[in-house]
């Protein structure tokens, strides 16, 4: 019994450390897998997509649209007017629930939040203004 402990808390504790992935990794439509870095092939059907809602939450092909989109243009550069030209207003484009930051943000920035309430993913385009340029882009998931 003494050994027996120590080697079920080793396997406790190793399963602990591993996150699961709490969303698929398919296409809901096409029940495809998606490439972790696919980029758009029409941009601005992802564009309009991934402003998608249902119940007041983003679906999760809005999701996959956001992740293609964001993977596929290059907002490092542009100027913040710009970003809102291109992506949409991140208060006003459509009515989910979650129009705020998930996560803090560690300097003035557009935050494109992408959340069906049990994953998604959050931008942080870091940007002092509409005349400034963008200086960094995070994607942080939601899970």
């Amino acid at each position: 019994m003494r050994l027996l402990l120590p080697i079920v808390l080793l396997v406790y504790s190793v399963g602990c450390n591993s996150r699961p992935k709490l969303h698929p990794v398919v296409d809901t439509e096409t029940r495809k897998p998606q490439p972790p870095n696919q980029k758009s092939t029409d941009l601005d059907a992802d564009i309009r997509l991934m402003w998608e809602t249902a119940n007041q939450r983003s679906t999760d092909n809005a999701i996959y649209a956001a992740k293609r989109v964001f993977n596929t243009v290059t907002l490092v550069g542009m100027k913040g007017k710009d970003v809102l030209a291109l992506l949409g207003s991140t208060n006003k484009s459509n009515d989910s629930i979650y129009s705020f930051p998930f996560y803090p943000i560690k300097a003035r920035a557009l935050v494109y939040r992408f959340d069906n309430g049990a994953w998604g993913v959050q931008y942080n385009v870091y940007v002092e203004g509409d005349e400034a340029v963008v200086t960094e882009v995070e994607a942080l998931p939601i899970e």
